[in-house]
């Protein structure tokens, strides 16, 4: 099944991911489900960091089961 990760799961899933839910690393982590994330997350992970919003620890690597759109 495909699912599409919002900008809040992905900041969570990428740097802090004991704030996803129990079903949200289920599904996550199923390697069954094929994974979407928005290119518009990406720009507004961007946006956020580079106003101070949100502070990024180290360089985004997004990993590879992650299919950008």
């Amino acid at each position: 099944m495909g699912y599409i990760l919002d900008t809040n799961a992905l900041i969570f899933y990428l740097y802090n991911p004991e704030q996803l839910s129990k079903a949200a690393v289920d599904i996550v982590y199923n390697e069954s489900n094929q994974i979407y994330v928005s290119i518009v997350s990406l720009w507004e992970i961007a946006i956020k960091s580079s106003i101070g919003k949100l502070e990024i620890k180290n360089s985004l690597e997004i990993p590879l089961f992650l299919n950008i759109m």
